[in-house]
């Protein structure tokens, strides 16, 4: 997983309460790691929309520095 200082999970709840995440500046899979404990907590997952970032190969020893 690639997470630099611009990463970002963003977390959007409109009205009508259904609840969107989104990550941001996390190449590969790595953005699934992030947001699982979150879905976990939220309960049932509707839909799963990958970015074109989730499809770059993270660069092998980057530091990662999960925070939750």
């Amino acid at each position: 997983m690639h997470q630099n200082d611009e990463s970002e999970i963003i977390v959007t709840i409109p009205e009508e309460g259904s609840i969107t995440i989104q990550v941001v500046n996390v190449k590969g899979e790595g953005c699934k790691d992030l947001t699982a404990p979150l879905e976990r907590k939220l309960g049932v997952k509707i839909s799963d929309t990958p970015t074109k970032e989730m499809y770059e190969e993270a660069r092998i020893g980057e530091r990662t520095n999960n925070r939750y």
